[in-house]
């Protein structure tokens, strides 16, 4: 059975810089609320130990 690709994230470095970028503009976020944001950003499922 073919798997549904359905969405895709931006790809593993793109996403990381992105991360960083929003996390360095939002110094007042929590590691969670970082994770939280690109989770329904990109319906992902990162935790916060992605975040860091």
């Amino acid at each position: 059975m073919p798997k549904n690709p359905g969405k895709r994230a931006p790809s593993g470095i793109s996403l990381k810089r992105e991360i960083c970028a929003f996390y360095k503009d939002n110094v007042l976020f929590t590691q969670v609320e970082t994770a939280a944001h690109f989770n329904i950003k990109y319906n992902l499922d990162i935790d916060q130990t992605t975040v860091e």
